[in-house]
């Protein structure tokens, strides 16, 4: 338990990891983690320079901060990462006690208490006596106003890092022993306390208090907590507006993830508004080859993409692309990702050869120059197959799949999310190819893993419940298939809201069930309801081509419906 915080304790003074696993297997990080001791922070900080991430967001230089972690700090962050549990803290209020005893000045737990240090432990705990001598001394001697301003600046950044500790304190101080359990307290419960607490626990600091909202939306992000992210990246966005202003890189950051979150819970004009706003702003201030400014600028081209205006998502996506080649290089990240966005609308926009053109220049790239295990490259096999199987190359597809899946259980785990997201594109290619008994245990086998490893309402949890939902329907399970559809119906509707587009997604694919048994009345109630309720731009002008949906044609509902998906995905930009 102590372990984990330690390293989020070593990366909130660093601002990096203690152990680097950049492009590692998975069992190479195992035996660094076995094997390997972490560098103490000051030395950390030290060895790279201008590089720390900490250096960066507060403005010291190296030498400064890495004086400020020297000694206790080092201590107690080394403990908590000890190996040996004998050797490290027994439990999270330990660790949150020697924090406590550092921020009053105490001797800590993780030192030797000699005479020297328990003196001058004493020192600290009067500094304001010192520090009136000091000031006089410094009136006394002839370096003046610079080292008056040294001495604030000092103050300053000790200030912050005091803040950061008292907060970190308050993240594992649990009040209420009974509630606390013991030793089973989870890392999501101490998120929520501190998220909970941040309104006030950073009140006298806006900029950190921004930063750490910032942190706090993404996690929650990456957790398919959305309801849980937004209150705090608006928050992030208010704070930063006002004390950073609003053409501060930082701000941009926060108003990029402000507008992804907006565009996940289907408020499409709002999200379009705001990246339209960052990506000016970003134009004017830092340029438009800068690397945030192209980042802005696939945003937007994303969420045209999910409104469904293919054609301005397109434009805008080869735009991206040619700078990016221009600017940063053919090969570079940033490039790299453009070509893979704009695969994707191609594949969207029904132009197939082109996205598979594009999907296999990327992928021959990747390998050269990453790996053939890169998750990158990974990625890259996933969309390529993708757009095969939606060519109707099922067989090609499905060996793409499986060579995929293979190697991802191999380098990142059978249990790895994106392990998790190839089986379940397998199984759909094999549902795709009538191989429904492989295509069920597949589904079955991630949904089970996913409800377990990222809990029963995670949005990858209920794309398996829908993708399962489907398998079933395919042959002919319709009753199993729709009661697993409305269990995922009702949980996105109460976790993610009626007008969500998942859950129009849910209602869509409850209606494809229902067409497929024959009840025609209830298939146009459902399929109306996803049209009128969220369902994404590009579901909207598929219904028509969608093969589900058979036996709706010739009937005139079915051509009304047709008609109203057009004219909503044309008017969803409105």
């Amino acid at each position: 338990m102590c372990t984990r915080w330690g390293w989020v304790l070593y990366e909130l003074l660093v601002g990096v990891l203690p152990l680097d696993f950049h492009k590692l297997s998975y069992d190479a990080i195992l035996r660094r983690l076995r094997e390997e001791e972490a560098p103490r922070p000051s030395t950390k900080v030290r060895t790279q320079g201008g590089q720390s991430g900490a250096t960066q967001e507060r403005g010291a230089d190296p030498p400064t901060l890495a004086r400020q972690l020297r000694g206790d700090l080092d201590a107690i962050t080394l403990k908590a990462l000890e190996k040996e549990r004998v050797r490290r803290y027994a439990t999270p209020s330990e660790l949150a006690a020697d924090i406590g005893r550092y921020l009053r000045h105490e001797p800590v737990v993780a030192r030797p208490a000699s005479a020297g240090y328990r003196a001058g432990k004493y020192i600290r705990r009067h500094r304001v006596g010192v520090a009136v001598a000091a000031g006089l001394l410094v009136v006394l001697i002839s370096f003046g106003v610079a080292q008056t301003l040294q001495l604030r600046r000092t103050k300053r950044e000790r200030d912050r890092a005091d803040r950061i500790m008292a907060f970190m304190t308050g993240m594992f101080k649990v009040s209420d022993p009974s509630a606390a359990r013991g030793n089973s307290i989870t890392a999501r419960e101490i998120l929520d306390k501190a998220s909970a607490d941040i309104e006030n626990g950073l009140a006298k600091d806006p900029e950190l208090q921004a930063q750490m909202m910032h942190i706090m939306g993404d996690v929650y992000d990456n957790l398919g907590l959305y309801a849980r992210a937004m209150p705090l990246v608006q928050k992030s966005v208010e704070i930063r507006r006002g004390v950073l202003g609003p053409e501060n890189v930082d701000t941009l950051k926060s108003e990029n993830n402000l507008a992804v979150l907006l565009a996940r819970g289907g408020h499409y004009p709002e999200a379009e508004k705001l990246v339209r706003e960052t990506l000016d702003t970003s134009r004017r201030v830092l340029g438009p080859e800068n690397p945030l400014t192209l980042g802005s600028l696939s945003n937007l081209a994303i969420l045209l993409d999910h409104e469904g205006r293919l054609a301005e998502a397109d434009q805008l996506d080869r735009e991206a692309l040619d700078i990016s080649r221009r600017v940063l290089g053919p090969e570079q990240p940033n490039t790299l990702k453009a070509m893979m966005t704009l695969a994707n609308v191609l594949w969207h926009e029904g132009k197939d050869a082109e996205a598979e053109k594009q999907d296999r220049e990327l992928l021959d790239i990747r390998r050269r120059v990453l790996g053939p295990d890169h998750p990158d490259t990974l990625n890259s096999m996933n969309n390529l197959a993708s757009v095969l199987n939606d060519e109707g190359h099922y067989a090609d597809a499905e060996k793409l799949y499986r060579e995929t899946l293979d190697i991802q259980r191999r380098v990142l785990g059978p249990e790895h999310p994106v392990t998790l997201g190839s089986m379940s594109n397998l199984a759909n290619a094999l549902d795709n190819e009538a191989q429904y008994a492989e295509a069920e245990k597949l589904c079955r086998d991630s949904l089970e893993i996913r409800r377990r490893v990222l809990g029963p309402e995670h949005p990858n949890t209920l794309e398996s419940m829908n993708n399962l939902a489907d398998i079933l329907s395919h042959e002919g399970h319709y009753d199993e298939a729709e009661k697993l559809g409305r269990e995922t119906l009702d949980i996105r509707q109460r976790v993610l809201g009626p007008d969500n587009p998942e859950t129009a997604i849910s209602r869509y694919a409850l209606g494809t069930i229902a067409a497929r048994r024959g009840e025609r009345d209830k298939a146009f109630s459902l399929l109306s309801e996803a049209v009128d309720h969220g369902l994404p731009g590009y579901a909207l002008k598929g219904i028509e081509k969608d093969p589900d949906l058979k036996s709706l044609h010739g009937d005139p509902r079915f051509d009304a419906l047709a008609a109203r998906a057009k004219e909503s995905a044309a008017g969803t930009h409105k």
